[in-house]
């Protein structure tokens, strides 16, 4: 009579970044029958040292959806089967400083896929979700941003962390140091745009070496903190300040250099990059705010 059969670890790490489409992604690595996608959002089994006392709000919340046991970890996976591969998403991983060597302990020949959204428009997306969710109890973006050192202090989780999770370059230098470059795989938020997401998709396939599937148009599931839902709730939403979005874009500048040389992308879209002129502030919305860029 054989032993427990034996749960393999999963080997393809979906690692960010938040507010990108990763759950798009997601769901349509779900339906190819070679991988296994499970049920459960971001496991953040490999955050789970940098976890263990937090303070801010909903922090707590946080603490309990995160899978901190391996075997708990492995029961996730318990129903892939031998020819198909283990997948986990969980974009916290992208900006953790422990997440790439816990990964790489555990699979070394691990792929890697991120998916990287402007660092501007992502901090204001993540911080209209917070505040749609009332969890974020500031209102003004910019009061956040001189925030963020002092919360960190306090032990608020990386939620909290706007502009710090936007570096990138910084945190995907933590990756290619242990990761071979063709274990890694680093699109742009951008390329959902091009044909609905139908290359991006094809590319990320070809680099998990699967025939590419036939494709619906693909939708959008990722959470999108829209007017309406701000409405429906009976909340105001957050408008950026541009002054404020040009100042944190400028701060990224040293950082895009680095993502430049990993990638190997021109990113001077990035380097220009100005919000739309309908998630602006009114009063501070002038002729050099025009993008076609919108934020949500």
């Amino acid at each position: 009579m054989g032993g427990p059969a034996l749960v393999k670890e999963p080997e393809i790490f979906v690692v960010g970044s938040a507010r990108a489409g990763t759950s798009t992604l997601r769901s349509y690595l779900a339906e190819q029958p070679q991988l296994f996608v499970p049920s459960i959002l971001e496991p953040r089994y490999h955050v789970r040292d940098a976890l263990e006392t937090l303070h801010g709000p909903a922090d707590p919340e946080l603490l309990d959806r995160i899978v901190m046991s391996h075997d708990g970890y492995l029961t996730l996976y318990r129903a892939c089967t031998p020819e198909q591969r283990g997948v986990e998403v969980t974009p916290a991983y992208l900006s953790s400083s422990s997440a790439a060597e816990s990964i790489h302990r555990s699979a070394p020949d691990a792929k890697i896929i991120a998916v990287l959204r402007h660092p501007v428009e992502r901090a204001f997306s993540s911080f209209r979700l917070e505040r749609m969710d009332e969890t974020e109890p500031e209102a003004d973006f910019g009061r956040v941003l001189a925030l963020e050192e002092r919360r960190r202090a306090a032990g608020w989780s990386y939620v909290w962390r706007y502009r710090e999770r936007g570096l990138y370059g910084q945190h995907l230098m933590r990756y290619s140091q242990l990761f071979r470059p063709e274990q890694m795989l680093i699109l742009l938020y951008e390329d959902w745009e091009r044909d609905h997401g139908r290359r991006l998709l094809a590319t990320v396939f070809e680099f998990l070496g699967l025939e590419p599937m036939e494709l619906a148009v693909p939708t959008r599931v990722e959470n999108a903190a829209s007017l309406l839902q701000f409405k429906a709730r009976g909340l105001i939403a957050p408008e950026l300040d541009l002054t404020n979005a040009l100042e944190l874009r400028d701060s990224y500048q040293a950082d895009f250099e680095i993502l430049e040389g990993l990638i190997c992308r021109d990113l001077t879209p990035w380097r220009e990059w100005k919000p739309a002129r309908g998630s602006l502030t009114p009063s501070r919305a002038g002729s050099n705010g025009r993008s076609d860029t919108p934020i949500g």
